[in-house]
Parts: C-alpha cells; structure tokens; sequence
C-alpha cells in the first residue's frame, strides 16, 4: 500500500468537499436538524433524555455522515472517474483505505462541529466522559463507514441513492436503541439484534447513562465488529475489480 497515493484519494476527497458549499452546509446543519425536532419528542417520552438525546446526536452523525460520504465511490463510478483512479496507477486497496480514511476523518469533523448542540438540549458534556467513550465512538465510526463503502461498490447507479437511504440508512439508525429505548419484549427487538451498530453502541448507552461498563461483557461484541469492518472491506476490493 502506498501512503502517498491513499493521501492523494483523502486530499481529493477534502477538496470535493468543500468545492461544495451546499454539501458541507447541509452536512453540518443536518445533525442540528434531527436533533432539535427529534430530541423535544424524546424528551416527553422518556425520563432519560439526555443520554439517548447526547446518544442520539452522536448516532445522527455517524450514521449519516458515515454512508453518504461513502456513496462519493458510486459517483466517482457513475462519472467515469473511477476508471481514470486506477489508469493512473492507484490499486484497490489504496483507494478503499483513502475512502476509509475520509469518511472516517470527516465523521470525526462533523462530530466535533456538532458538539455545541448539547448545550441547547442541556446535556451536561464531560472532557473525561468523552475521552473515555471515544474508543467505542471510533469504532462505530469505522463499521458505518465500511458499511458504507460496500453499499456505495454494490450499487452501480446514482438514482438507487434513495433506496439505500430507505432500506439501509433508517433501519441503522432507528433499530440502534439510540434515539429511543427498545423493549425486549417486542418482535423489533429481536429484528435490533441483528444491526451491528446497536453493538457498536451499547457499551456507550451504558456509559451514557452513568453506570461503570464491564468491558469482559462487550469484548466479543467488538471482535464480532471489527471482524464485520474486515468482510465489508474485503468485500468491497471484490466489487471494486469488477471496475478495473
């Protein structure tokens, strides 16, 4: 693997970016959106509204962030750009760990931006607590981007974007248990127990809502995760070749 070519991909990702005003724009604003309509609705159903609001705005982001930024390979494929990556000496594994590498630095960024958000929902923020959690916070921030880009090497046409918004992006977000609490006594929840995400961010829920997380009870959870992130990676070079 190349470092200077998985920089180039990064770069020009960035530059894409913010060549874009109305990109970034909605990018940024999006998670302050869906917090503040969807938070007042959490707020009058459920006594503990401010973790699954804080939880919430953390999911919204990398969620969000993490798929749609992806989905720039599915409009680099339809603009014929792709090809032009791979004419000019750039492998398959440079391009997937530079798309990787954005959408997860990006994640990151709007997070950050985001963060100014608690204090208008006055979810009290603790330098420590986030310090803490951003192990699990990566790690979330890494399935939803591998997620993302194996989704983004399977789907060939930039109209099917809505689909996968529908069928993929929602289902993520909404059987997580991050923005309201699932009972296990419903058939959703059992549907919950297959979204890797929701693993990706239980031990952070625990954490949320103050009590100490055992982490001998979330260790295979993470392993199931990070083994998830390798087959979506993998899976996505096996698509990419179908391009070269």
């Amino acid at each position: 693997m190349d470092h200077r070519l998985v920089y180039a991909v990064v770069l020009t990702e960035y530059r894409r970016f913010l060549g874009e005003p109305t990109f970034y724009i909605v990018s940024l604003l999006r998670p302050y959106l869906w917090t503040l309509l969807l938070s007042e609705g959490i707020r009058h159903s459920t006594a503990s509204n401010h973790e699954l609001s804080l939880l919430g705005l953390l999911s919204y982001c990398i969620v969000f962030t993490g798929i749609t930024s992806s989905f720039s390979l599915c409009w680099e494929r339809h603009h014929g750009f792709l090809r032009l990556w791979f004419v000019y000496g750039l492998n398959n594994l440079d391009y997937i760990v530079g798309k990787l590498i954005f959408s997860c630095s990006l994640t990151c960024l709007i997070i950050l931006m985001s963060l100014p958000l608690c204090f208008v929902i006055n979810v009290p923020l603790d330098a420590i607590f986030l310090i803490e959690a951003l192990p699990d916070i990566c790690l979330a921030i890494i399935l939803i981007a591998s997620i993302g880009l194996l989704v983004a090497s399977i789907v060939t046409r930039m109209d099917l974007f809505g689909i996968v918004i529908n069928f993929i992006l929602f289902p993520i977000l909404f059987t997580s248990g991050a923005i309201y609490e699932i009972t296990s006594t419903s058939l959703f929840y059992y549907i919950s127990l297959i979204n890797p995400f929701r693993w990706a961010i239980e031990p952070l829920k625990i954490l949320f809502s103050g009590t100490a997380v055992d982490n001998s009870e979330f260790i295979l959870s993470r392993i199931a995760i990070v083994i998830f992130c390798g087959f979506c990676l993998f899976f996505s070079l096996k698509f990419l070749k179908k391009d070269c």
